[in-house]
């Protein structure tokens, strides 16, 4: 029996010859049902196996639900495609959330990660929901990223940031430490702080002021 045969001869009389499928019944209580195309499923010991040299396609007409008493493990040799159409998608764990692509092998390995928000304007409200809401209750736009109590850390070889329109930073402290930091700017770029210090570059001049001192350098 090859996997992939065609389900379709099974109304094939001549190619079904010698096929034979069962309810096989073992000695200490399991249990094999089998077809003729090598599916079968296996109860023994408390555990039920399903396998195919196919596919295995489950289809209800509502909700499929999975509960786990340990671990939930899911591996495959190609993709894994996940979608929902009409609503959302979350995850959730009590402690830690990895997200790794790419591998050490080679090389030149390759791995991406993109997270890419379509939404059309800008709603930060970390998907906060009133009145005792529902999670498909909530509304957000963009790509919102929050540690009230924690941090959030960014550690790379390269960073680019991009933005079309005007970008604020509200925060009690912004680090930045790296070798080389380079800001691009169609018009000017412009560090303040409360207390009225001040870094501005312009297309032809730079000034760094501050209640006492100031520094200006222009062509």
């Amino acid at each position: 029996i090859k996997a992939g045969d065609n389900l379709t001869k099974a109304h094939d009389v001549e190619s079904n010859d010698g096929k034979r499928s069962g309810i096989y019944l073992g000695d200490d209580g399991s249990v094999i049902i089998r077809d003729g195309w090598g599916s079968e499923i296996v109860m023994e010991g408390g555990t039920i196996t399903m396998s195919s040299p196919s596919n295995i396609n489950i289809l209800p007409g509502k909700s499929l639900v999975m509960l786990a008493g340990d671990d939930l493990i899911g591996k495959a040799f190609n993709s894994i495609d996940m979608y929902a159409t009409n609503h959302d998608f979350r995850l959730k764990a009590e402690r830690n959330i990895h997200i790794c692509a790419g591998s050490d092998d080679g090389e030149a390995p390759l791995g991406g990660i993109l997270i890419e928000s379509k939404a059309d304007g800008i709603i930060c409200d970390s998907g906060k929901i009133e009145d005792g809401g529902y999670g498909e209750d909530s509304i957000s736009a963009g790509i919102y990223l929050k540690a009230p109590n924690s941090a959030i850390v960014h550690d790379s070889k390269h960073a680019t940031y991009k933005s079309e329109k005007i970008h604020e930073v509200t925060t009690e402290l912004f680090k930045v430490k790296s070798k080389t930091f380079l800001s691009s700017s169609k018009s000017a770029t412009l560090l303040a702080a409360k207390e009225g210090s001040s870094f501005l570059v312009l297309s032809n001049s730079a000034a760094l002021t501050a209640d006492k001192a100031s520094i200006v350098y222009g062509s």
